[in-house]
């Protein structure tokens, strides 16, 4: 079968609610994508994301959100294990690949445990990103990765794991599908760097703790399991929890868990 479940967790429900409720409140502003206004601001009914604001220096090496600014030339993740994201941003200039496992973890002291990964082309992830399980003594200690990626997102048959909240903004280009569709319920959609989230052609299940937002999704598992999907994608509301600068505006537009167990 073909189907698609929503696990809704909330204390009140309003059964009523429609799409058309929304309307009024969207009007003129693109829903889902984020669309970028030519100057490096992209935006959504959510609200905006500055990737230039985040990535340009204004003092020394700190951006005009107070972030540390740290670029890399290099195309693949070549850092430890155990990584502490300190609440700065990590810059891309090109395709990054990760080939090693990922395991971001909470700080300790006076260190943010939130941070920004920008990717200036594709993101290929090969390898799982996790969140190392521990308790932070403060809330803004707390493991909390954003990737924004100005390309697709190419996750790897063999990955199963990823964590983080995924902005694949794309590079401009439009997205097209293949043609003919391998399966008319499926959409499939050629790599062009447009803003597609490839999950992969894999048996394996694949699990994002944390959310994605991109122009197309391109869903390739086919694992079975009554109680699990093939790919799930968990709201885990670190993002919200943990806000980095750069993002408190859009951040505020998210829902807020306040228990949640999975």
């Amino acid at each position: 079968g073909r189907n698609a479940t929503y696990c809704i967790v909330a204390q009140d429900i309003n059964a009523n609610v429609k799409s058309q409720n929304c309307e009024d409140l969207v009007q003129g502003v693109e829903v889902g994508s984020l669309e970028n206004n030519s100057n490096g601001i992209y935006r959504n009914a959510l609200g905006k994301i500055d990737v230039t604001g985040m990535i340009r220096t204004t003092t020394g090496t700190r951006n005009k959100y107070g972030q540390t600014v740290i670029n890399f030339n290099n195309i693949n993740w070549s850092d430890p294990e155990g990584v502490a994201l300190n609440g700065s941003v990590y810059y891309f200039d090109g395709n990054l690949e990760i080939n090693t496992p990922i395991r971001f973890e909470n700080t300790s002291a006076n260190t943010l445990g939130n941070g920004i990964i920008v990717v200036n082309g594709n993101l290929t992830i090969g390898e799982d990103i996790i969140y190392l399980s521990a308790t932070p003594t403060k809330l803004n200690q707390l493991a909390s990765v954003v990737w924004i990626v100005k390309g697709d997102v190419i996750i790897n048959p063999n990955v199963e794991n990823v964590a983080g909240a995924f902005m694949v903004l794309g590079n401009g280009n439009t997205c097209t599908k293949l043609e003919p569709l391998p399966d008319p319920d499926y959409h499939k959609y050629i790599k062009n760097g447009c803003g597609v989230f490839f999950s992969g052609e894999s048996n394996n299940p694949l699990t994002v703790l944390g959310l994605v937002v991109a122009k197309a999704f391109d869903f390739g598992r086919t694992f079975a399991e009554i109680l699990q999907g093939s790919e799930r994608i968990i709201y885990d509301g670190r993002l919200t929890a943990n806000p980095p600068k750069a993002l408190s505006g859009f951040v505020a537009g998210l829902p807020v868990i306040r228990d949640f167990s999975y």
